[in-house]
């Protein structure tokens, strides 16, 4: 009877989520401010320690957004893969969103229904935790903060946006308001 239980679930979860998800997959509560903070949570902190320097000194420096643009996309998937390169073997970080500009970002079933619950919630304090088949998945909200709407926002310069689609011609990550969801940087852990 249980493992019907289980079955029944896991086919209900399916189709929730267009990927089949097995009974080792279970979404846990969102980490707890009193906990120790895991070491995804460490991971994300240390990346975003990496890449916001850079894209801040990028924007200090021409601040009509047009170099922030250009470093984005020569820079930040190559930032990523180093910093990668410099976790342990089974550890790494990735960046993905609801609405992204780099296709190398674009996210799976679990990230979109993880995203979603972001959005529903408007808690983007709180990571998730999702444990998909010995894999802990961490996932750290990014809100659209005033600096990110130069290229990202309702109103984008018409210089920028030739730079953005040169790079990226299927762009979905305009059109934010301060404040919005703007995605998540997801550490993965094998267990």
């Amino acid at each position: 009877m249980i493992k019907i239980s289980i079955l029944l679930a896991s086919i209900i979860l399916a189709g929730c989520t267009n990927q089949a998800i097995t009974p080792k997959q279970v979404i846990k509560k969102p980490i707890d401010e009193n906990m120790e903070q895991p070491k995804g949570v460490k991971n994300i902190i240390a990346f975003i320690g990496v890449i916001k320097p850079a894209l801040e000194s990028s924007m200090k420096e021409d601040p009509t957004g047009i170099k922030a643009s250009k470093f984005c996309a020569n820079s930040a998937m190559k930032m990523t893969k180093g910093f990668n390169a410099t976790l342990p073997k089974g550890e790494s970080i990735r960046r993905t969103a609801l609405k992204y500009r780099n296709p190398a970002n674009k996210p799976d079933a679990i990230d979109i229904k993880v995203m979603n619950e972001f959005v529903v919630s408007k808690n983007f304090d709180k990571p998730k935790v999702v444990m998909i088949n010995g894999v802990e998945r961490i996932y750290k909200a990014l809100p659209a903060k005033q600096e990110c709407l130069i290229c990202h926002g309702e109103n984008i310069s018409p210089e920028v946006k030739k730079v953005i689609l040169k790079s990226y011609p299927k762009d979905l990550a305009t059109g934010f308001k301060l404040g919005d969801f703007r995605g998540v940087v997801v550490s993965e852990i094998k267990r």
